[in-house]
């Protein structure tokens, strides 16, 4: 995954590639929701003032989580950390 982040005030983009881990396919479940999950992981990171690289790692934990359940449905525990 590849972030683009424009600093206020600056005309320069930082681009910083965090890796994806691979699910094995056997694994995947349910693609739905995967995409909300992500940015949901984001978005509750952001929220606590965490930076972008623990925001995005969240976020792409969260995601490989729930592709692997079927339908609306999270684990009994989540991995919050990165």
């Amino acid at each position: 995954m590849i972030v683009a982040v424009n600093h206020p005030g600056s005309e320069e983009v930082e681009l910083t590639e965090f890796p994806v881990p691979k699910v094995p396919e056997e694994q995947i479940v349910d693609t739905n929701g995967a995409g909300d999950a992500f940015v949901g992981g984001f978005l509750s990171q952001l929220y606590q003032d965490k930076d972008i690289a623990t925001c995005v790692k969240v976020g792409i934990n969260l995601s490989v989580d729930v592709v692997k359940r079927s339908g609306c449905t999270f684990p009994e525990q989540i991995n919050w950390t990165v």
